[in-house]
């Protein structure tokens, strides 16, 4: 169950960190941004690596680059235990 759906503070988006207009849309007057998106699966990332790099490692530095732009004042990188321990 989604907590919080009610508040007018936050903002849940659904979207693809490769498109970089998607995320200057979803950084525009934001203050903090918690960025999740990955392909977590070290099997699927080996059998599709480019879109492991392109997800992972330029979708990242695209949320990153958009935050700057947008003047997001705080980024959180949210990652799991499957870079540690697949």
């Amino acid at each position: 169950e989604q907590k919080n759906k009610e508040n007018e503070k936050l903002r849940y988006l659904l979207g693809d960190v490769r498109d970089k207009e998607r995320l200057k849309v979803a950084t525009y007057d934001v203050d903090i941004v918690f960025h999740a998106a990955a392909l977590k699966h070290v099997p699927i990332c080996e059998y599709n690596p480019l879109d492991a790099i392109q997800t992972n490692v330029i979708g990242t530095q695209n949320m990153i680059e958009a935050c700057l732009k947008s003047n997001v004042s705080k980024f959180c990188l949210i990652s799991t235990d499957k870079a540690a321990s697949p």
